[in-house]
């Protein structure tokens, strides 16, 4: 079942046959987490990589005494911090479960070891970074873009698991505004 779901994730970048996905989430681990977890700590390496079965998670980077989300991924996502995961080096963010998850957990070693024996290691590398690419362009672009109620709209539009599931005060720092801002918004629109 994993297998297809994560299948369906990647079928938008490049289409490699279910065998590999369901051999894929064989090697990982399902965990479950309760809400505001921390699955990496700021200043510490991502060691895992993660397919959001239940739930939603989030990047958070701690400036000053001023936390801020970077972004929020949910059910049928893979979720790391890509930039430590990749390099192995340590990185400023967090990454925090913002409700009761159920996580498929990968440990780096073995997922590129099954990378690597499956024969689609570059296809599968291209893709990932592809859409990582394309996803975090696009998130950009429409944050620069478009005004905080624009880009709640459309989270609304694009994301509405986020805006029904996700703590408000998540989604308030993930458009950059105050809780208050966003009961305005959100008063505005409906």
């Amino acid at each position: 079942m994993s297998g297809k779901r994560i299948k369906a994730f990647f079928d938008r970048f490049k289409e490699i046959p279910l065998e590999f996905w369901e051999g894929l989430s064989d090697i990982g681990e399902e965990i479950h987490c309760q809400s505001e977890e921390v699955l990496k700590e700021s200043g510490k390496i991502a060691h895992h990589l993660y397919f959001i079965l239940k739930g939603s998670a989030g990047i958070f980077l701690h400036q000053n005494e001023h936390t801020v989300c970077t972004d929020i991924l949910h059910e049928g996502e893979f979720y790391s911090e890509f930039l430590s995961f990749l390099t192995q080096k340590p990185t400023p963010h967090e990454l925090l479960t913002l409700e009761a998850s159920v996580l498929l957990r990968f440990k780096r070693k073995e997922l590129y070891e099954y990378y690597e024996q499956s024969g689609y290691a570059n296809e599968i590398l291209q893709a990932a970074h592809l859409g990582l690419y394309i996803d975090k362009l696009t998130q950009q672009m429409n944050l620069l873009s478009s005004s905080a109620e624009e880009h709640y709209k459309l989270l609304m539009r694009d994301r509405p698991y986020i805006i029904k599931n996700v703590p408000q005060k998540y989604i308030a720092s993930f458009l950059g505004i105050t809780a208050q801002s966003l009961s305005r918004i959100r008063k505005n629109i409906t």
